[in-house]
């Protein structure tokens, strides 16, 4: 019996992200900003990834419930470390899919592994630290805070 492997590729991001963002949108400046600090690998990339891995799979970039239950392994390619936008996607194969159908994940960093309700908790607190740039923004802030003080205290001791 040969086991069916679908991988599915997805990318949330548009294609002219590349693309100069004018400073009177901040909003798409801070958007580009999480896709640059994502590093997404492109879909050549993470074809030659997935062929590598599983020689055999099906690469498909749309979700098709019954290619879904047809499968026995559903690989979900993240062309990021995280899968930024993926949780819709990974919700809709999830209750697409079979109970004996394994769902793992192929990263754009090389990494696979199986998508539990435990990986997948540990995914979306992750994301969540990197779509918002929480600890970036403590750090900063830290920074900023104690630049000073530390400037203050090396000025009064004559260490300046």
């Amino acid at each position: 019996m040969t086991v069916r492997v679908l991988g599915l590729f997805y990318t949330p991001w548009p294609e002219h992200m590349e693309a100069r963002v004018p400073l009177s949108q901040p909003h798409k400046l801070f958007r580009k900003a999480v896709w640059l600090k994502s590093n997404p690998r492109d879909l050549a990339y993470m074809s030659n990834l997935f062929r590598e891995r599983y020689p055999d799979g099906h690469l498909t970039q749309t979700v098709d419930e019954d290619d879904v239950r047809a499968a026995d392994v559903v690989v979900l390619l993240y062309s990021d470390a995280v899968g930024l936008g993926w949780a819709g996607i990974e919700w809709q194969i999830l209750h697409a899919r079979r109970d004996v159908t394994e769902v793992r994940v192929l990263n754009g960093r090389r990494r696979d592994f199986v998508l539990s309700g435990n990986t997948r908790r540990a995914l979306l607190w992750r994301r969540m630290l990197e779509w918002t740039m929480l600890p970036e923004i403590v750090m900063t802030i830290s920074f900023l805070i104690v630049t000073p003080l530390l400037l203050t205290i090396d000025w009064v001791r004559g260490r300046t």
